[in-house]
């Protein structure tokens, strides 16, 4: 490293003093091989340095130099370490398993629930019922527990097995036997366990057997689930359900092949679904593959939440497509106004807006009326989408000018990109509408 040239630059011309040292005493830099270099007083300009200078940080390349070489001395000490405040230490606690599980449930106020452990075959509630998919993975996991059914008791678990996949006998130099490889692997076997009337016990390890039991009981063991685990939504919307997640997606345009607007019956379920979910756990999530309209349901359910403002969190390049989406797929007759948020928060409320405004009244021009805020798709890279409409009125002496000084104040200017220039409408002799580029962000808060 010592012998880099570019290092050596790097050091001298950015730094007034250098200390190189190596490890001292008995045969610590033949273990190690690192040299400590301490640059002190960083220069506010960069200095080139000279070659003899480069030469001599380079030459210490030779480990025999390291230790005897000092930069413009400058006297003893170079520098001092300033002491330990006193206001603030260092502690080392060791804590045992208990000691750390009882010290994370003194810190997280929700622990208590996050570190229960739920008893197998103790009750779960399902978003929507479940199906014999789901069923039988519970069953071959073994988190369904004992199942009461038929007049017999069944019990599912798995186990891990190792079976032997390939067994290759060796033999030695001589051609006689030497040995034998075996190849193993390890998988997951499901177990069923039943007892009927009678106390006759009966183990099925096959996964034959298993798939066979499974679906001889599938409704008489999902039967015995569904009075057990009751669902959240069991596909019967209520009358309003029903109604506020039919206004969604009116006006998107309609699939091919298919006539009728609005999203499909699953999709109003999935919407109607989630809002229960989120009533009563707090949080949902709408899985499915493209194309599936994963965002319209979303819209739906916001809709048949009806708890406003919603946030929408989305990456740089789909908030416009997701403005888009949001103003097209919800209920036409309560549309939603979507608003893409440019900055979280802001010290002073519209700096820009109100600069302009007293701009206008030193010319005698008056701003009438409530101002209207708005978004539209960018129309160039320069153009962030926010508009702002607004009536502006003067005397009739001042009109003309009245439009020269609009014009030069919301016109948006770019050096790179080409100028934006406001909307005016004459309106009358004394008033002009105008709708330009709004500077002033969207905020949180």
């Amino acid at each position: 490293m010592l012998g880099d040239e570019k290092l050596a630059r790097h050091l001298l011309g950015w730094y007034e003093d250098l200390v190189i040292r190596k490890f001292s005493g008995e045969d610590r830099y033949e273990r190690f091989k690192q040299v400590v270099i301490l640059a002190i007083g960083k220069r506010r300009e960069y200095v080139h340095s000279t070659k003899d200078g480069v030469n001599s940080i380079t030459a210490l390349a030779d480990a025999e130099r390291v230790s005897l070489f000092t930069f413009k001395p400058s006297g003893t000490p170079l520098f001092n370490i300033p002491p330990t405040p006193h206001a603030g230490k260092f502690e080392a606690a060791i804590l045992g398993p208990q000691a750390l599980v009882n010290r994370a449930a003194d810190t997280a106020p929700d622990t208590s629930r996050l570190m229960q452990v739920r008893a197998p075959g103790a009750p779960i509630q399902p978003i929507v019922p479940e199906k014999i998919g789901h069923i039988s993975m519970e069953i071959s996991s073994g988190e369904v527990g004992t199942i009461p059914f038929a007049g017999m008791l069944a019990k599912g678990s798995i186990h891990k097995v190792t079976e032997v996949v390939e067994r290759v006998d060796k033999t030695d130099a001589d051609g006689r036997y030497s040995h034998t490889d075996v190849t193993t692997r390890e998988k997951l076997v499901t177990r069923i366990t039943t007892v009927d009337e009678d106390g006759e016990m009966q183990m099925l390890n096959d996964s034959v057997a298993v798939g066979e039991f499974i679906t001889e009981h599938a409704d008489k063991i999902a039967d015995a689930l569904l009075t057990r685990n009751k669902p959240l939504y069991d596909f019967k919307p209520t009358a309003r359900e029903w109604d506020v997640v039919g206004k969604t997606a009116l006006g998107l345009p309609p699939l091919p092949g298919r006539e009728k607007r609005g999203l499909f019956e699953a999709q109003k379920h999935m919407a109607i679904a989630a809002v229960r979910a989120m009533r009563h756990n707090g949080q949902s999530i709408i899985m499915g593959e493209m194309g599936s309209g994963k965002t319209a349901t979303s819209v739906g359910a916001a809709e048949l939440l009806d708890r406003w403002p919603v946030l929408v969190v989305a990456p740089g390049h789909m908030l416009h497509k997701w403005a888009r989406s949001i103003a097209q797929a919800c209920d036409p007759d309560d549309p939603i106004t979507p608003r893409i948020i440019t900055r979280s928060v802001r010290n002073k409320d519209d700096y820009w807006w109100g600069g302009r405004v007293e701009r206008l009244e030193e010319k005698g021009i008056r701003v009438i009326g409530k101002r209207e805020r708005f978004q539209i798709p960018p129309i160039s890279r320069n153009d962030p989408g926010l508009r702002v409409r607004f009536t502006v009125s003067c005397d009739n002496a001042k009109a003309k000018n009245a439009l020269k000084v609009v014009k030069s104040l919301f016109t948006l200017r770019s050096k790179k990109f080409t100028a934006i220039p406001p909307e005016i409408t004459l309106l009358s002799s004394r008033e002009l509408e105008v709708v330009a580029v709004d500077r002033d962000d969207y905020t949180l808060f």
